[in-house]
Formats: C-alpha cells, sequence, structure tokens
C-alpha cells in the first residue's frame, strides 16, 4: 500500500510542476510597469514643451493617454492573474471534488 501512495504522491507533484506558473503573469505586471515608466517620460516632454515653447502637440497628448490607459489596463490583468493563481493552487492542493 505504501508504493500506491509513494506513486500517487509522485503523480500528484509532476500535476503541481505542470500548473501555472507565476512567471508569465510577473512579466506582464513587468511590461504594464515599463509602460508606466514610458508614459512618465513623454509627460515630463509634453510639460517640457509647454514650459519652454508654450503648446504641446495634440498627438503626444493622444499618445500619452493611450499609454496611460494601456499600461493600467496591463497592471490590473497581472494582479487579476496573480490572485486567480493563487486560488487554482488552492483548489488543486485539496484532496476533494472541486
Amino acid at each position: 500500500m505504501s508504493s500506491t501512495t509513494n506513486d500517487w504522491e509522485k503523480e500528484n507533484a509532476s500535476q503541481k510542476n505542470k500548473m501555472f506558473k507565476h512567471n508569465p503573469i510577473r512579466f506582464v505586471f513587468a511590461i504594464g510597469m515599463l509602460h508606466i515608466l514610458v508614459s512618465i517620460a513623454l509627460s515630463l516632454y509634453a510639460l517640457y514643451l509647454y514650459i519652454v515653447h508654450g503648446h504641446v502637440s495634440t498627438l503626444i497628448l493622444v499618445v500619452l493617454m493611450i499609454w496611460l490607459v494601456g499600461a493600467s489596463v496591463i497592471i490590473s490583468l497581472g494582479y487579476i492573474g496573480k490572485d486567480i493563481s493563487k486560488h487554482i493552487y488552492r483548489v488543486f492542493d485539496k484532496d476533494g471534488h472541486l
């Protein structure tokens, strides 16, 4: 009976190794943070243009808004994915049904 239990434990451990990993979610979150940094740099450039030249191109403002909204969506996807992965790990650690 102990060999059956050991086989089941090995199979269960291999299933856990094949399960969802956090690395893609961390990558999505890092890409979102990179977008935030780029949009901050662009907003500083737009502020510089406004102070020095007195006007800012509309294209710069549109791109800035798109990057800010896109970055917030990407970061929120990273947080949601991390939360879902915690629930997945919690469910698969149980011995019974879902």
